[in-house]
């Protein structure tokens, strides 16, 4: 993305201002729905990019900011399940009339 919006807007690839990088930033903020953790992406790759700590720009810090509070990044898990249910089951099976696989698959439940 960066690539190309340096080559449309005729913007120094290698050596853009703070304010030019913040402008391509606010780009993607109005042309995408993308969360957080994708903008913490692109400053990142960005970081690598020029040649100096984009990531230390007061205002691209205080932009970041804004946008984990406009578009926080999702749950890494939209739910959970109830263990007690798991360990119930598991603890009705008798370890002395188990075969191997039931055994292996208490084992493998339990360790996980």
């Amino acid at each position: 993305m960066w690539w190309s919006y340096c080559i449309e807007h005729k913007v120094p690839m290698f050596s853009a201002k703070s304010s030019q990088v913040l402008v391509f930033l606010q780009h993607v903020l109005d042309a995408t729905g993308c969360r957080y953790g994708t903008f913490n992406s692109h400053r990142s790759a960005l970081a690598l990019t020029l040649n100096y700590d984009i990531g230390a720009d007061p205002l691209v810090k205080r932009f970041m900011k804004d946008i984990s509070q406009l578009r926080p990044s999702e749950r890494k898990y939209r739910f959970t399940w109830d263990l007690q249910i798991v360990l119930d089951y598991l603890g009705n099976f008798f370890t002395d009339n188990l075969t191997l696989k039931q055994l292996s698959q208490k084992l493998a439940t339990l360790y996980y």
